[in-house]
């Protein structure tokens, strides 16, 4: 699909043409499927380039992330390129929250799913509590498409997984949960560890296929 730069201004929805072949559930309150995000979102990505299944505990591969259930960026990408694909990673932190939703559908225009670094604030439920929960736990979601009326007005289509099965958003064309701009700019903000630029808020991995 050839998009002009344009046309991230005007209402229109737009989905990848890849996705990921079965969207994995992470548990809360099980140690051993805890902090599990970020092989979760590499076996989205992975599958939905190679049309496969495989477990996430394959791109589990650190021993660290095993022990503290968790996977830096860096190592996200260093993961992602073994497995046959072009990750790289990106900060936004110094955009304004219009030009950090314009980098996000640029993005996804070339065909790229988009790993976000975020902070988790929400609920069992799916409802979001509050900022200073969100900024203690780290968390990965991938943008698959988004959908909009103008340039501020829409959202994206997430794979998060966080969200039971119950509280998929129903009839959305990809993504098992679509959350507006706003709401993932905010959660955007909260990620990471401020302070700390390798892991600091506005992280993102862009995936490409090798060239």
């Amino acid at each position: 699909m050839t998009t002009e730069s344009s046309d991230i201004n005007k209402s229109f929805q737009y989905i990848l043409p890849v996705h990921p072949q079965e969207y994995l559930y992470q548990p809360r309150g099980n140690k051993e499927e805890e902090g599990n995000c970020g092989p979760r979102a590499i076996a989205g990505v992975v599958g939905a380039f190679s049309g496969t299944v495989e477990s996430y505990q394959n791109y589990n591969k650190y021993w660290i992330g095993k022990k503290l259930h968790w996977m830096t960026p860096y190592q996200m990408v260093q993961v992602i390129n073994e497995n046959g694909l072009e990750a790289k990673r990106g900060n936004a932190g110094k955009l304004s929250e219009k030009e950090k939703i314009e980098l996000l559908k640029r993005e996804l225009l070339k065909n790229t799913p988009v790993i976000l670094l975020v902070g988790n604030g929400y609920d069992s439920d799916g409802n979001f509590t509050t900022e200073s929960k969100a900024r203690l736990i780290p968390h990965y979601v991938t943008i698959y498409g988004f959908s909009q009326k103008d340039d501020r007005s829409g959202e994206f289509y997430i794979y998060d997984p966080r969200v039971k099965k119950e509280n998929y958003t129903p009839n959305i064309p990809i993504g098992n949960i679509a959350r507006p701009y706003h709401d993932v700019i905010r959660d955007w903000n909260l990620g990471g560890l401020p302070g700390i630029p390798k892991l600091g808020a506005n992280l993102f991995v862009s995936v490409n296929p090798k060239k």
